[in-house]
């Protein structure tokens, strides 16, 4: 199960964990995604054991179906003392731009 691969740093029971569940059991064999930048900026203290980051994520998802879409998104993570470690609770984002276009097709745009 793919949603295996990112479950140990969501926190069981929030509604990130039910989002991601959901978006990863739609992925089939074939799909990927290949993550191009990710820049992390404004780490912020709430308390002694929750913390708030920003990110811009560049990234292409390229489909078993011959279909590549490129992103481009901001997200606020929210991450919090869990054991001994860390793990995300939330994640708010935002979609700046989304780029799609078949794969044998040289740049051709659906937008």
């Amino acid at each position: 199960h793919r949603y295996d691969a990112v479950s140990y740093y969501v926190v069981p029971g929030t509604e990130l964990e039910k989002t991601y569940k959901g978006y990863f059991k739609d992925f089939k064999d074939g799909d990927e995604i290949s993550n191009h930048s990710n820049y992390m900026s404004n780490l912020k203290a709430i308390n002694d054991h929750t913390f708030t980051f920003s990110t811009e994520e560049n990234y292409t998802f390229y489909s078993h179906e011959n279909e590549t879409i490129e992103y481009f998104f901001k997200k606020q993570y929210t991450i919090g003392k869990s054991g001994d470690s860390y793990k995300v609770s939330k994640i708010d984002s935002e979609k700046i731009n989304e780029k799609r276009y078949k794969t044998e097709e040289d740049d051709y745009d659906y937008d």
